[in-house]
């Protein structure tokens, strides 16, 4: 920005107005030193960089409706928000758990319970620890029937079964209209629980890739040697191990930095895929897919396996399988990297 291209000169040539301002009790309402308030303008708090006075974050943040905008925004912006439990449960269905996140001195399981007793349903809740997935899976698969409510305190302690419940509560064929799932958690608690419900937009791309390799891989046999020096037999366990090292390499990532290309490149090639794979010249071509495919290009919606093959762009498991019944019946040769004339050797 033009207005602050001279800022890191007169820092260090008016060093003594500056330290002033940084130690100021209340730095974020000071005036900046050498003019600048009249360079940023009313919305000097936007430009106002935390990380020079480290704990004003707050304090900047909640001024800035009032500030920037204050004939359309005002303390409802910043005032804390007083949960109508009511309205949550109206809102949600039956097949997306509600996570409440503990504060210190709250804890919804009375409000939650009290509500469900008003509204004439059955309440059960259950802490999560060693040894009580069987009672929990006993009583999600009543509730799931009868339309209860369920509480699980603390369900991140059993991150496994909390993977089984998500699965089940999306693919089970009937649920009850009123079933609801809830989840006591503490806000300290693994972030990869918290966000189980927003998966990262990487899962969809590349639980395709898994998937069309799984199918490449199997196919190449039709051609004989062509296919593979050794007629493996890859099967849809290799999908699913593959698929559950995927979830989990999403899961514990670093949503800023994003997938490790050469960790799911060597799971798959070496591990997964690539623990029945003997020859030489078929371990070759399997690190050829990987670095073909399972790199930042798959992340891209023009991304496409071969001509015609692209991933399906869709937010539903209907739209989906729109996407994949677009995708040739008949397989050439060459989405298998093959020659044209491959299929008539």
């Amino acid at each position: 920005m033009p207005s602050f291209k001279n800022l890191l000169e007169e820092v260090c040539t008016r060093e003594g107005e500056w330290k002033a301002w940084f130690e100021s009790e209340v730095p974020e309402s000071a005036s900046f030193p050498c003019g600048y308030d009249a360079k940023t303008g009313p919305l000097r708090d936007l430009t106002h960089d935390p990380n020079l006075v480290p704990g004003s974050h707050f304090q900047i943040f909640n001024q800035l409706p009032f500030c920037c905008c204050p004939a359309s925004l005002g303390p409802s912006f910043v005032e804390g928000v007083l949960l109508d439990y009511e309205v949550l449960w109206w809102e949600s269905d039956n097949r997306t758990p509600l996570i409440c996140l503990l504060s210190t001195s709250g804890d919804p399981s009375m409000q939650v319970e009290l509500l469900a007793r008003k509204k004439d349903l059955e309440y059960s809740s259950v802490s999560m620890g060693q040894g009580q997935e069987v009672p929990a899976r006993r009583m999600l698969t009543k509730m799931c029937k009868t339309g209860g409510w369920v509480m699980l305190q603390n369900l991140h302690l059993s991150m496994d079964f909390c993977h089984e419940v998500l699965e089940a509560l999306s693919e089970e064929n009937e649920i009850h209209e009123s079933f609801r799932l809830w989840d006591n958690d503490r806000s300290s608690s693994p972030v990869s629980h918290k966000s189980s419900a927003a998966t990262p937009p990487q899962w969809q791309p590349l639980l395709f890739g898994i998937a069309f390799l799984n199918t490449i891989v199997q196919e190449r046999r039709k051609f004989g040697p062509l296919g593979w020096n050794i007629p493996y037999e890859f099967n849809q366990a290799d999908f699913l191990a593959s698929m559950k090292f995927l979830q989990k390499h999403l899961d514990d990532m670093d949503m800023k930095k994003g997938p490790c290309w050469r960790t799911i490149r060597f799971m798959l090639a070496e591990v997964k895929y690539g623990g029945r794979v003997t020859d030489d010249y078929d371990k070759r071509l399997l690190c050829t897919y990987m670095n073909e495919w399972f790199n930042e290009k798959i992340l891209h919606q023009n991304f496409e396996f071969y001509s015609g093959y692209k991933l399906p762009l869709c937010s539903t498991l209907k739209q989906c399988l729109e996407g994949i019944k677009n995708i040739p019946d008949d397989d050439c040769p060459m989405v298998f990297g093959l020659h044209v004339n491959a299929d008539i050797t």
